[in-house]
């Protein structure tokens, strides 16, 4: 779960050792941290090469079966039957303390800070 630097370094690494690997992330594209249309590339590598992405889907509950295999359940009403699960979910910063207090917030949604790490 996640498709971020984390996430997909570590799909990459399972599928190079013959890991069928299926990649779960919240938003609608993969790396996040790059534009859309960069990360459509990614995700087109990442599937040639046999990693199956879905996107827009959060899972909703994991569970064990009686053959001590995991049952995702997706948002979607799907479910996948693994072996295992990693979370690479990343964080998003919760700053509506700051912004009540009339801190400066940055663009990815932390208090703003300046080149000495005080307010910015």
């Amino acid at each position: 779960m996640g498709a971020g630097y984390l996430g997909l370094e570590l799909a990459e690494n399972l599928k190079k050792r013959a890991v069928e690997v299926t990649v779960i992330q919240s938003s609608d594209q993969v790396m996040q941290s790059l534009d859309k249309e960069m990360a459509v590339y990614v995700a087109d590598h990442l599937q040639q090469h046999g990693l199956e992405i879905k996107l827009n889907c959060k899972a909703t509950a994991i569970s064990q079966i009686p053959d001590h295999s995991l049952l995702v359940s997706l948002d979607s009403g799907e479910q996948l039957k693994v072996d295992a699960v990693m979370v690479s979910t990343g964080v998003k910063p919760r700053a509506e303390l700051a912004v009540q207090a009339g801190l400066e917030i940055g663009q990815h949604g932390g208090i703003r800070i300046n080149e000495y790490l005080g307010g910015g």
